[in-house]
């Protein structure tokens, strides 16, 4: 049986999805600055160890594709236990959505910080 759809249901429903979209976007945007400062302040610190993480999570996760990270965080949390099933769109979309992009864009945020901050780089090799 085939449901009809009014204009209303259609308005509606993407009314529904863009407040959906904007509040993650945000959380994903706030996530990825606090990442992006907290791996910043790793990156400038003196201990070497602190340096050497802050360098490997850029190299790991701008070094990625970012569908592969969505990939392994959807299909392999599943692995370990983790539920991350459609469910309700809504309460699924906001307990995992922003998870994936944030480590990403936190990582091209402390790059982008360190750069504009004055500080030399050493050239990657």
């Amino acid at each position: 049986m085939l449901v009809q759809f009014t204009t209303w249901d259609v308005i509606r429903n993407l009314l529904e999805g863009g407040k959906w979209t904007l509040a993650l976007s945000l959380i994903a945007f706030v996530l990825g600055g606090l990442v992006g400062l907290l791996i910043l302040f790793a990156r400038i610190a003196r201990n070497r160890a602190l340096q050497a993480f802050a360098k490997g999570y850029i190299e790991v996760f701008q070094g990625t594709p970012l569908l592969m990270q969505l990939f392994l965080v959807f299909f392999g949390l599943p692995l370990l236990g983790l539920d991350v099933s459609p469910g309700s769109p809504p309460r699924s979309a906001s307990r995992c959505s922003p998870a994936p992009t944030s480590p990403k864009s936190g990582a091209a945020a402390s790059r982008r910080c360190r750069r504009a901050s004055g500080k030399r780089q050493k050239a990657w090799r």
